[in-house]
C-alpha cells in the first residue's frame, strides 16, 4: 500500500515555519540594566524604582539593587530613578540600540523628603562596548542631516568597508 506523504511534509513545513517566526521578531529592542546603591554608604537599595520617563516601561530594583528594563524600542531616554527618602536621579539622553545592552548605574544621596530636589545627569556614550563582539558602525538621524547626501547610496559609501 502506497501512504500520501503531503500532509506529513505540510505539517513539517508548517513547524519548521511556526518554529522559525520567533527569530523573525528578534533584534528589534534593547534592554537597560544597572545597578542603584546609597551615596554615602555605596550600599544596594532594595525597591528603588527605575523609569523611562515618557513611556510607561520600568521597574523596581532587586536585593542586590540591581534592576532591568527589557524590550525597549531604540531611541533616546531619560531614566528617573527615584526612592522614597532619597533624591530623585534622572540620566537624560541615554541612547538605546537594537540588540544591545545599555548599563545606567546610579547613587543615590539621602534626604529629607521635604525638598523634593531633583538631580540631572546627561548620559555619555561609552568609548568601549564590552557586549559588542564584531564591528559596528551607526549613523543617526542627526548625523543624517548634517552629512552632505543625497541618497541612502552616498549614507553607505561614506562608511568605512562598504564598496
Amino acid at each position: 500500500m502506497k501512504r500520501n506523504r503531503y500532509p506529513v511534509i505540510a505539517v513539517l513545513l508548517v513547524l519548521c515555519l511556526l518554529s522559525g517566526a520567533s527569530w523573525l521578531a528578534a533584534g528589534t529592542t534593547g534592554k537597560i540594566v544597572g545597578t542603584v546603591i546609597d551615596h554615602s554608604t555605596n550600599e544596594p537599595l532594595v525597591g528603588a524604582n527605575v523609569l523611562l520617563v515618557g513611556t510607561s516601561m520600568g521597574s523596581a530594583t532587586d536585593v542586590n539593587g540591581n534592576y532591568m528594563i527589557i524590550n525597549v524600542p531604540p531611541g533616546i531616554y531619560s531614566v528617573k530613578v527615584s526612592m522614597i527618602g532619597y533624591n530623585t536621579l534622572i540620566t537624560e539622553h541615554v541612547k538605546l540600540s537594537i540588540d544591545m545592552t545599555t548599563t545606567i548605574n546610579a547613587k543615590l544621596e539621602s534626604t529629607v523628603l521635604e525638598t523634593g530636589e531633583v538631580v540631572t545627569i546627561v548620559a555619555k556614550r561609552p568609548l568601549i562596548q564590552r557586549d559588542m563582539t564584531s564591528s559596528l558602525s551607526s549613523v543617526s538621524a542627526d548625523e543624517i542631516e548634517d552629512l552632505p547626501v543625497q541618497s541612502m547610496e552616498d549614507i553607505l559609501e561614506l562608511q568605512a568597508g562598504v564598496v
